[in-house]
């Protein structure tokens, strides 16, 4: 029995290794041909025209966040050259009015020293001559009291 198989297998080896080509072979070859070329037609084409459309619009849109990113660009730097004007526009009012303030406080300062000074030369004039009046009349009653004493005085060694 062992040798009938080894004969069948031996057999089937042989036979396996044969291809064997008739008309049914080229019958699934032509209908393979049929199908690819009808799946290429149907789903392989409308596919690749849709990625390429696809690929288009994406193209387009590229090219939009393309312009819209150099306009979003030119956009800040214009307003980067106003903020900058802006400051230093604020940079000199700044300056405008811390002068104008200095120069206003200078004049007060000067109209204050002045009036100072002439309320100080008034009462300097008033006072001295407050002192020269106090000074005759403290003269008229110290020429009076030493008249007065004087008179005593001689009176006094008289009597």
């Amino acid at each position: 029995m062992t040798d009938h198989l080894a004969v069948l297998t031996d057999e089937a080896i042989v036979r396996a290794g044969l291809i064997d080509i008739d008309w049914s072979f080229v019958f699934m070859l032509g209908l393979f041909l049929v199908f690819a070329l009808l799946l290429t037609r149907i789903i392989t084409r409308p596919l690749v025209a849709n990625q390429s459309a696809r690929y288009r619009q994406m193209d387009g849109a590229r090219a939009d966040a393309a312009a819209a990113d150099l306009s979003a660009a030119e956009t800040r730097l214009e307003y980067e050259a106003k903020i900058t004007d802006a400051r230093q526009t604020a940079v000199e009012v700044r300056d405008q009015l811390r002068d104008a303030a200095a120069s206003s406080a200078r004049e007060m300062l000067d109209q204050v020293r002045s009036e100072t000074e002439a309320r100080t030369q008034s009462g300097a004039t008033e006072l001295s001559a407050a002192a020269a009046r106090a000074r005759l009349e403290l003269k008229a009653q110290t020429d009076a009291l030493a008249t007065q004493l004087a008179q005593k005085l001689i009176a006094g060694g008289k009597g």
